[in-house]
């Protein structure tokens, strides 16, 4: 009798065992369960590597990871909202009054923020959500707001390209040179120039001279953020000096007044 009672044991633990392999395996992701929620996450894959500010009413709210970074950063209240089935995700907001405070906050810490705002008041006809798109994507060089630029440097973004042996660009024996631009939207600066070696006299025929050029032109720049392109062939400028004797305070307050009339000039051979 006891070795058939064991056989039987065997028999049943073998059935529950199987059973529950069969059993489908719960999802790691909240299941997109209400209509805000698979909203969110529509705009959010479009803005992986961005803080999505997705504005609820009087508030933009910030969801999973996103608000978890932004109540470390900004110091704000960690909670959760309701996605249906019993789920809840992290939730942080900040009240859209007050949102260059932390915007600022997130840019200083080294982070980009996409703003998603309302589309109308009403949602569409056969619809239940009002429409949200992203209609900025705040990074370090596209501020324009003054309360988050200093009135006594400009805010550059820059832009580099190299050319030449080991740049992937020119053919083999080539001298090598470089491409910098240049721009300050809140002022409507705009300004670019080449670095060759043997063609510019501050930079001379040797190729490490160029390389030394650029580190002073960044270090004189100061972007706050930028990029390395692919070859370009731009014709080189410069920027008018009369733009350069003013603050930049000075010329935010002059280009609110009026249309921005900055033009880069090319260099004559």
């Amino acid at each position: 009798m006891l070795v058939i009672a064991l056989d039987w044991f065997d028999k049943a633990l073998r059935c529950i065992i199987d059973c529950n392999l069969s059993l489908p395996k719960p999802s790691v992701n909240p299941p997109m369960t209400t209509p805000m929620r698979s909203q969110y996450l529509a705009i959010k894959k479009q803005y992986p590597d961005v803080i999505v500010f997705f504005r609820l009413g009087d508030f933009y709210e910030t969801f999973d990871d996103d608000a978890r970074l932004v109540s470390e950063v900004c110091d704000v209240v960690l909670t959760s909202r309701p996605i249906g089935l019993d789920q809840r995700v992290p939730l942080a907001g900040v009240p859209y009054h007050a949102v260059e405070v932390y915007v600022a906050k997130l840019i200083n810490a080294g982070y980009k923020v996409a703003i998603a705002e309302q589309i109308g008041s009403e949602p569409p006809k056969g619809e239940k959500l009002v429409p949200r798109v992203v209609r900025r994507v705040v990074t370090p060089g596209t501020l324009v707001e003054p309360g988050l630029l200093s009135e006594k440097r400009n805010n550059y973004l820059a832009a580099l390209v190299l050319d030449g042996p080991g740049a992937g660009g020119s053919a083999s024996g080539a001298l090598p040179r470089a491409g910098l631009a240049y721009a300050d939207i809140s002022t409507g600066e705009f300004a670019a120039t080449e670095i060759a070696a043997g063609a510019d006299p501050a930079a001379g025929a040797d190729p490490a001279a160029v390389v030394h050029r650029i580190q002073e032109e960044l270090a004189r720049l100061s972007p706050a953020c930028g990029g390395l392109l692919d070859r370009c062939s731009r014709a080189p400028c410069r920027r008018s000096a009369s733009r350069r004797s003013r603050s930049p305070a000075t010329r935010r307050r002059a280009r609110a007044g009026s249309a921005p009339a900055n033009r880069c000039r090319p260099i004559r051979r």
